[in-house]
C-alpha cells in the first residue's frame, strides 16, 4: 500500500542588501570665522529611515560632535572632519571620506611708500594686496585724523594737501577676518616766503 505524498515545500527569498556607503562633500574654503554647512549622502544597508550619521573633528574618531546628514560648523582655523553611518543592522559601521575646510589666509597689504612733495602737488596714493581670497580686493582710503569718512573709492587715490598729512588705508576681499590696514605719510614742503625790509629813512 502506497502513503499518500505529505511532504510540503516552501520558498524562501533571501534579500541581500547592498552594502552601506557614506560620502561627504569635498573639501572647501571658506571666510574664517563664517559658517559653512556639511551634507552627508548615505546608501545600502537597510534604508533612509534606518541610518544614523555622527560627525567627528578629525583627529579624534571617538567623540561624536553632531548627529544627522547635515553638520553646521563656524570655522575659525582649517580643520578636517569625518562621519560614521550605521543602520542599525550592519555589522560594522561605515567611515566616510575625510575633507578639509580651510579659511582664507590674512590679506597682505603693501601701500605705496612714504613720499615728500611741494606744496600744490598731487599724490597718487596706491596700494596692492595679497592673499586672502586672491581677487576682488577693495581699497578705501581715509585723510586721518577722521578715520570714520572714507575718500572717494579709487585706487589710486589723487590727493593735494595743504599740509603734511597722514592717510589710511584699508583692504578688504569680503572677508571681515580678511581686512588688512596700513599708513601712508606724504610730507608737504611749504612754499618759500622772502620778506624785504624797508630800511631806508
Amino acid at each position: 500500500t502506497m502513503l499518500p505524498d505529505t511532504a510540503n515545500s516552501a520558498q524562501v527569498t533571501v534579500t541581500i542588501r547592498p552594502p552601506l556607503q557614506l560620502s561627504i562633500q569635498p573639501d572647501t574654503i571658506v571666510c574664517k570665522g563664517s559658517s559653512v554647512t556639511l551634507t552627508a549622502q548615505a546608501t545600502g544597508g537597510k534604508g533612509t529611515g534606518f541610518y544614523t550619521i555622527e560627525w567627528f573633528i578629525l583627529p579624534d574618531t571617538t567623540s561624536v560632535q553632531h548627529t544627522g546628514n547635515t553638520y553646521t560648523v563656524t570655522v575659525n582655523n582649517n580643520q578636517q572632519y569625518q562621519a560614521k553611518l550605521t543602520d542599525g543592522c550592519t555589522a560594522l559601521p561605515v567611515w566616510s571620506n575625510s575633507i578639509t575646510v580651510n579659511t582664507y589666509n590674512k590679506i597682505q597689504l603693501t601701500p605705496r611708500a612714504d613720499t615728500t612733495i611741494n606744496k600744490g602737488q598731487s599724490v597718487n596714493l596706491t596700494a596692492q594686496a595679497t592673499q586672502g581670497k586672491g581677487s576682488g580686493y577693495t581699497f578705501t582710503w581715509y585723510k586721518l585724523p577722521d578715520s570714520t569718512t572714507a575718500l572717494t573709492p579709487n585706487n589710486p587715490q589723487t590727493e593735494q594737501p595743504d599740509s603734511t598729512t597722514t592717510y589710511r588705508v584699508i583692504a578688504t576681499d569680503g572677508c571681515a577676518a580678511n581686512t588688512d590696514k596700513a599708513h601712508v605719510v606724504i610730507t608737504v614742503r611749504q612754499q618759500l616766503e622772502i620778506t624785504i625790509a624797508n630800511n631806508y629813512s
